[in-house]
């Protein structure tokens, strides 16, 4: 069963420190990306619709460390909001973020396309979020790190290029695989980030992480119906569906399975799975993902890794309240998405790495989207 654990990520009233919006490690819905260096941003390139080419908002930053590796992990999401978009592959983008630390015990297993691979550990994600055991109280979150001196010391760990060029086994010790011109095409491309002021943006809101509690999800089942359900999406005083876009189709068994799911945690954000071994909580069993990842036979029903050609494996899975939270006091738009569900490298590789140890790769993102009348 520990296997099996699903962390969930719920909105954080409490956190509010302008220390956290400059933590690329904190988990936060909205704001602007924050670099694994704390001063950069992720290459803009990942950040724009393959539909529209504009900037998207980013929905969700988050930590996502696995154990018995030697780097850091965060996990980027973008959508965009522009209706022409929506449903159109594309407009839902996610990078893998690494921050690559030195350490001496570290195995390398093998080199594959001048990039590191990491060998592939029985018990990979036993401690997915560094920590053997997650309380289910509010003021321990297994993402966070929790000082600045904590974030300063992730760097005092990296190596910087002088002390590459000075180390026989430098890539070994360190995976670099830029060369000097990748590099400044890397601050090049950097540069393309308008002002801050200039990107499209929701307000930053934190979120806190607990585990799923079975029990309460077995009882919230046994008592809910479909008038229920069907009550959460009419106008009130009305018999139509909300801006009659809604059909009761939509009430098929495998939106009533996920509101089932969700009902004893709705404020839930992120659903995260420990272990990178379970299933997505599906929106629907009748769309085209679910017909591609739940009921394929296919061996790589997530895609497989860009750079090292692995199977992709499901990771996590951003929520509909998250819309409810991004949207609070801010529109930027339509998000008409029911659930984004997100595939990782299950190799989880090494992408190419600049001078203070920071690389990132565009990972799979599926959406499920509103059933909507035509």
């Amino acid at each position: 069963m520990l296997s099996n654990r699903v962390l969930l990520g719920l909105p954080d009233n409490r956190t509010k420190t302008k220390d956290k919006l400059i933590d690329p490690f904190a988990i936060r819905l909205g704001g602007l990306p924050i670099g694994l260096d704390s001063f950069t941003k992720p290459p803009v390139k990942f950040s724009k619709c393959k539909n529209c080419s504009k900037i998207m908002p980013l929905i969700l930053q988050t930590r996502a460390c696995i154990d018995h590796t030697n780097y850091d992990r965060v996990i980027y999401i973008w959508a965009c909001c522009n209706k022409y978009c929506q449903y159109k592959e594309g407009s839902v983008r996610v990078i893998r973020g690494i921050l690559y630390i030195k350490k001496k015990d570290f195995e390398i297993n093998h080199f594959q396309n001048n990039n590191l691979h990491i060998s592939y550990f029985p018990n990979l994600g036993d401690s997915l979020f560094n920590t053997s055991s997650i309380p289910l109280y509010h003021t321990s979150n297994p993402f966070q790190i929790n000082s600045s001196a904590e974030i300063k010391q992730h760097f005092s760990l990296s190596l910087n290029l002088t002390d590459l060029s000075n180390t026989k086994n430098s890539q070994t010790d360190f995976p670099l695989t830029q060369n000097s011109s990748q590099f400044k095409t890397e601050i090049k491309k950097k540069d393309e980030w308008p002002n801050d002021n200039k990107i499209m943006q929701y307000p930053p809101e934190f979120l806190y992480i607990i585990e799923e509690n079975e029990r309460n999800y077995k009882e919230s089942t046994e008592k809910l119906n479909l008038k229920d359900i069907e009550e959460k999406f009419v106008k009130e005083g009305e018999n139509e569906w909300y801006e009659e876009t809604y059909e009761k189709s939509t009430l098929e068994k495998g939106f009533n399975i996920f509101t089932k799911k969700i009902i004893s945690n709705p404020q839930q954000c992120v659903r995260y799975q420990y272990n990178r071994k379970g299933q997505p909580l599906y929106y629907s069993f009748s769309d085209s993902l679910a017909k591609k990842i739940k009921f394929s036979k296919s061996m790589n029903p997530l895609g497989k890794c860009r750079l090292c050609n692995s199977q992709n494996v499901f990771e996590l899975q951003v929520m509909p309240n998250t819309i409810n939270i991004l949207e609070k006091d801010t529109s930027l738009g339509d998000m008409l998405w029911g659930t984004i569900i997100i595939g990782t490298c299950g190799n989880d590789c090494i992408p190419d790495l600049n001078n203070k140890g920071i690389g990132y790769a565009e990972e799979w993102a599926g959406v499920q989207w509103e059933d909507m009348k035509k």
